[in-house]
């Protein structure tokens, strides 16, 4: 389930959608981070740090990664563009969703 930050960014759970891209997502409980590997892509975020590691290339974030309820969760925007994603938001009366084109 997404979820908002403070500064109005999108958070979504890592493993959700690391399981629905075919990505191997491994998290170091000791130095709180996630490492994804998806194709040739190999990402490393931090737990309540603004930068991430791109194929070992620094990439500033624009919203902190968090825990919540035992779940990693980390910028939509992101992961969107590091993984090319295609997110559509679509907002109705009740509620807002994201679809991922391609899952």
């Amino acid at each position: 389930m997404p979820s908002a930050d403070a500064n109005g960014r999108t958070l979504v759970p890592l493993r959700l959608v690391g399981d629905l891209m075919g990505a191997s997502v491994n998290w170091d409980r000791k130095e709180q981070k996630a490492i994804v590997a998806v194709e040739d892509e190999t990402i490393v975020l931090f737990i309540g740090k603004d930068t991430a590691l791109v194929n070992n290339q620094q990439v500033k974030l624009d919203t902190k990664p968090v825990v919540q309820n035992e779940t990693a969760m980390v910028p939509l925007r992101f992961l969107s563009e590091v993984l090319k994603i295609n997110i559509r938001y679509i907002k109705d009366a009740t509620s807002s969703s994201y679809r991922m084109r391609g899952c």
